[in-house]
């Protein structure tokens, strides 16, 4: 009986260690994937028919969607890309659904606070009930430095799943920065 009950115990603490190491891993992957995708809005938000005066003035409204639309097919994960001036209002946008003022969103707000790319906690989308994170970054005149308008990236939720399978366990979870799940695969 007390070799059973340390055999028990010493496979308990084997499935906990190799839980908690999946677990790890798969925290590593999401991090690495999401500091990826600050990458991917910084670079959104420094195209030049945007950020340079001259071009975003003359550059039509067919042209700068078919620049936002390249980026969507290229990364193939984001599936709305869209540039609001300081008031929220969306003056270049990818191909889709006309999109809302944001100057309400937490998303907006955070990237003017903070000068730099944000990325919110997982939300649904305005008008669309899309699970989503949204990527954010301040877009600033090439000559001036000064802001202009807010780079918004929407990445549903669905495309962190194979990030997340890559990691063999039977059961994942995404939590937002308050501890509740949001995801489950």
């Amino acid at each position: 009986m007390v070799a059973y009950g340390f055999a028990n115990n010493s496979m308990v603490k084997q499935i906990t260690t190799a839980e908690q190491k999946a677990a790890s891993e798969v925290a590593n992957k999401v991090a690495f994937y999401m500091r990826e995708r600050f990458g991917d809005i910084q670079i959104m938000s420094k195209l030049t028919i945007l950020t340079n005066s001259q071009l975003r003035g003359t550059t039509s409204v067919k042209d700068k969607q078919a620049a936002l639309d390249s980026f969507i097919k290229a990364y193939g994960i984001y599936d709305s890309v869209a540039l609001a001036d300081l008031q929220g209002n969306v003056v270049a946008q990818s191909t889709g659904k006309t999109l809302p003022n944001s100057r309400n969103r937490s998303y907006f707000q955070a990237a003017l606070k903070a000068d730099g790319p944000t990325l919110s906690q997982p939300m649904l989308s305005e008008g669309s009930d899309v699970l989503a994170v949204y990527l954010a970054s301040p877009v600033k005149d090439q000559a001036t430095g000064k802001t202009i308008g807010v780079m918004q990236a929407r990445l549903p939720v669905k495309y962190l799943r194979d990030v997340i399978l890559a990691v063999d366990q039977e059961e994942n979870y995404l939590l937002d920065n308050q501890g509740q799940i949001f995801c489950c695969f």
